[in-house]
């Protein structure tokens, strides 16, 4: 008798455990998406940081600093020559960007995308860097030997 209701009792449970399934699987699949695409843009949100410092750094360098100094801004030939250095590392990575200069110091900012991979949640993402045109080593130790 007992074996007969723990048949009887298995087969109206036959199923069940293939609804339960069917019931999480999507709930998994959205949680393991949502852990992919925020490391995803996490991960593009600090290369986009990134190449905004580098960016900013090779403008400053390419900025004369007397010039800028004395002037209060840098010359337009300075400014070309930052744009540029600038571009070739932004566009190196595929992404866009502009350079200026406010206060005497060099603002990039950069912008790259982040194009989603399961699920639907592609965004831009931008960075701001500022670098101050410095004199470097050579420069510095140049300049002190021409003092009398």
């Amino acid at each position: 008798m007992f074996v007969s209701v723990w048949r009887r009792r298995r087969r109206d449970e036959e199923g069940a455990s293939a609804l339960l399934v069917l019931m999480v699987f999507p709930v998994l699949v959205a949680a393991l998406g949502l852990v992919v695409e925020s490391g995803g843009l996490t991960l593009t949100r600090n290369q986009v940081q990134w190449t905004a410092d580098q960016a900013a750094r090779v403008a400053g360098q390419r900025i004369d600093p007397l010039v800028a100094q004395t002037s209060g801004a840098p010359s337009q030939t300075d400014l070309a020559a930052a744009s540029a250095a600038a571009e070739r590392i932004w566009s190196a990575v595929g992404m866009t960007g502009k350079i200026e200069v406010v206060d005497g110091q060099v603002v990039a900012t950069v912008t790259g995308r982040y194009d989603a991979r399961i699920l639907p949640l592609s965004q831009d993402c931008t960075a701001h860097s500022v670098a101050r045109a410095a004199y470097g080593v050579g420069a510095e130790s140049e300049r002190s030997q021409n003092r009398p």
